[in-house]
Order: structure tokens, then C-alpha cells, then sequence
């Protein structure tokens, strides 16, 4: 989970805990972006699309963003109250006034019901990678029988086509926005294993101006775009 979100996206709730709870997201940085009204919806999706493309990570996130509505909207509606009584500064803690100042409930809501429209489309059209099906699959049965114990029929049968679209779901593979830039940074690393195993006896000395000359070691690997490597 790091630049690129299952191992190589940017990561918006790196304070996430193994099992999803979202204690420290709301602290996170890069969750802040996401959530601050200085991003509209509009850029919500190119921002998703580049760095957050899987559906955990896009759950995770919107499990957050939901977290973060109520609590604006309680605090919204504390200062409602408060006005309307006459108690315009009302009794409110600095975290509070923050919340408020930076991610508007309205921002939020759109925000909520873009992310969740782009959420469920992943699970119907089973976008889901073959690591995270275990998980997923057991995250459906857990809130299908939660839905089933309410007596919520809808729900139900919504969460059990969404558990056969995951069964079934072919095999689907994260897409890397800079898969390109990866694979020459994984080249890059290669030509210096490569260099690092080469003898000391087939260094060679380039003189340059302005100096007596440095130590370098060279690679002929295909694909590496330093030739020349300096040896430190």
C-alpha cells in the first residue's frame, strides 16, 4: 500500500489498521485532500482514477469520507441550534470549528455518492482483484446477514448479487497509471545489481576537467538508460 495503492498507488489512508477501521484516517493528509471542500467532486474521480484505483482502497476511503459527513453535519447542525437560540459563537471546540471551516457536509454528501456509485459499478462489473476476493466476499456475507437479521429484503438481495458478481468476476488486474515509470525504476535496479557484482579490477578512470578523475563502472544491460554509473 504505498504510491501506487496495492503496492504501487498513492495511499490516502495509510493510517488504516489491517482490519479496515478507520481510528486515523480522519488525521491523514492525503485523506484530507480527498475530503477538504477545496476539492470539488469534479475532481474527485481524476484524483481516484490516478491514485486510488482499487476497490478496497476506494472502500476504505469511502468508509471514511461517511464517518467524516456525520460528524460535520452534527456539528452543522449544533451551530444551527445555537443561532437560532442566540448563542451565535455557541459552545464549540477548536477540532470542531476546523471541521466545519474545511470539509462542508454538502462537499461531503457529493462526494459520498460519487465514490459509492463508483464502488458498487466495481463490484457488479467485478472489478476485483484476486488477492482482495477472500476479504471482500466475507465483507458481503458479514453485512448480507447483518441486513438479513433487520429484515432488510432489499438490501439483502442487493449484497447477494453483489456476492455472485464477485464469484464469478474473471480475472481482473489493477491498472497502473505509471506502470511505465515502475518498470524503468525495476531496469534501474537491475543495471545496479548488476554493477554491484562487477569485479573492482573492470572499473575504469574518466578524467574530466576541473578534476583528477573519478571512479565509474559500467552497464551494458538492455533497457538502462545510465550507461555510465558513478561509484561512490
Amino acid at each position: 500500500e504505498g504510491r501506487i495503492f496495492q503496492r504501487a498507488i498513492f495511499n490516502p489512508i495509510r493510517g488504516m489498521t489491517a482490519t479496515g477501521d478507520s481510528v486515523d484516517i480522519l488525521s491523514d493528509k492525503n485523506f484530507k485532500t480527498f475530503a477538504s471542500s477545496a476539492t470539488t467532486s469534479e475532481e474527485l474521480v481524476p484524483l481516484l482514477d490516478a491514485h486510488v484505483g482499487g476497490y478496497t482502497p476506494r472502500q476504505r476511503l469511502l468508509d471514511g469520507l461517511k464517518e467524516l459527513f456525520q460528524k460535520v453535519e452534527t456539528v452543522e447542525n449544533k451551530m444551527v441550534v445555537a443561532k437560532a437560540v442566540g448563542k451565535a459563537k455557541g459552545n464549540f471546540e477548536a477540532e470542531e470549528l476546523v471541521l466545519v471551516r474545511d470539509c462542508g457536509s454538502d462537499s461531503l454528501k457529493e462526494k459520498v455518492q460519487t465514490l459509492n456509485t463508483l464502488v458498487q459499478t466495481m463490484l457488479e462489473e467485478g472489478q476485483i482483484s484476486e488477492d482482495e476476493k477472500p476479504s471482500v466476499l466475507e465483507n458481503l456475507r458479514k453485512r448480507r446477514d447483518a441486513a438479513k437479521a433487520a429484515d432488510k429484503v432489499k438490501l439483502c438481495e442487493k449484497l447477494d448479487r453483489h456476492m455472485d458478481c464477485v464469484v464469478k468476476a474473471k480475472l481482473w488486474i489493477l491498472p497502473i497509471p505509471n506502470v511505465e515509470e515502475i518498470n524503468l525504476l525495476h531496469k534501474s535496479l537491475e543495471c545496479i545489481t548488476i554493477l554491484e557484482k562487477t569485479p573492482t579490477q573492470e572499473f575504469h578512470r574518466r578524467r574530466t576537467p576541473g578534476n583528477k578523475g573519478e571512479a565509474f563502472r559500467r552497464c551494458s544491460h538492455k533497457g538502462c538508460r545510465e550507461k555510465e554509473l558513478h561509484v561512490v
